[in-house]
């Protein structure tokens, strides 16, 4: 049976992509995010769609804002990320 395809929205794409970044360690525990207009340009996506997948992140206790910087925390760096990074099917060739 084939089952419906399920469309992300950008923000959980964004959401995602940072915490795979934290869990395969481009992002330290307790170092600082770059800056909104640079992470933005990165990832190819809005300021606006940046920021709500940063509160995802946020909600979700991997990230702590503070006066404006991100940095990813210690309480979901560990074996929990691990559950919550989705895995990318092999290409098989």
């Amino acid at each position: 049976m084939i089952e419906p395809v399920e469309i992300a929205a950008a923000y959980e794409v964004v959401a995602e992509q940072i915490r795979r970044s934290i869990y395969f360690g481009k992002y330290k525990v307790d170092s600082k995010l770059p800056s909104e207009r640079v992470l933005a340009q990165q990832l190819g996506v809005s300021r606006t769609t940046l920021r709500e997948g940063i509160r995802v992140l946020e909600a979700q206790g991997f990230l702590e804002s503070r006066r404006g910087v991100s940095r990813p925390v210690e309480s979901r760096a560990g074996g929990e990320l691990a559950s919550l990074v989705k895995r990318t099917p092999k290409n098989k060739n």
